[in-house]
This record gives structure tokens, C-alpha cells and sequence, in this order.
């Protein structure tokens, strides 16, 4: 997902949000700008939202900016910070656990291992 909106020029939006506000006194040049970063974060918006399946997508339906509907799937799934630090400590209970059996081959262990890295 990053890679898409990276390869887009759009995951400054995901970042940053819409950062220039909208007033009766900014210039024209200020106001395109609004216009192309609000039509930015619309497209980040529509990827997000066309990318993920149905049962993710009523999570960021109410979403109403990229930034907040990417805000909504991080804590979906990586959770707080709390829960970030409780997954790391099971992952490396987990490495710190991990040794070849006596049956495994190589090559089932090195799939183990390349399994657990990907976590």
C-alpha cells in the first residue's frame, strides 16, 4: 500500500494531511495549491478505500481525509503503542525460543525462521 501511494506521489498526504488551510485572504497561488493537496488526499482516499476488501473497508468508510483513514487501518492492525511493544516481546520470546528439531530439515527450519521474520 505505501508503494502504491509512494509511486503516486501521494504519501506526503498519508504523512503531512492537507497542510495549507483555507481563508478568504490567501492569495490564488495558495488557493490552487489547497485545491491540488485536497484533490491529492481525495486520490490517496479512493486508493485506500479501493484497495482494501470488503470486511476491512467499513473501518475507513467514515473516514473523511487519506489521513485519517490510514490512522484508522494502522491501529486496526498494528494497534497502540502498548500493543506493538507486547507483540515485539512475544516475537522475540519466540526467536529466543526457537531451535531446530532433530526430524526438521534444513530447509523446513529455514522456512520456519523466514516465517517468523515476517510477522
Amino acid at each position: 500500500m505505501i508503494t502504491i501511494l509512494k509511486t503516486r506521489k501521494l504519501w506526503d498526504i498519508i504523512e503531512k494531511g492537507v497542510t495549507v488551510s483555507a481563508s478568504p485572504e490567501n492569495s490564488p497561488a495558495l488557493i490552487k495549491e489547497r485545491d491540488e493537496q485536497v484533490m491529492k488526499d481525495m486520490m490517496a482516499l479512493q486508493i485506500l478505500q479501493s484497495t482494501v476488501s470488503d470486511s476491512i473497508f467499513p473501518r475507513i468508510a467514515p473516514a473523511s481525509s487519506a489521513r485519517e483513514a490510514w490512522n484508522a487501518l494502522e491501529m486496526e492492525f498494528q494497534g497502540s503503542s502498548q500493543v506493538k511493544m507486547i507483540n515485539l516481546q512475544s516475537l522475540r520470546r519466540k526467536y529466543e525460543n526457537l531451535k531446530m528439531e532433530e526430524s526438521e530439515t534444513i530447509n523446513v527450519f529455514t522456512t520456519k525462521l523466514i516465517n517468523m521474520s515476517n510477522l
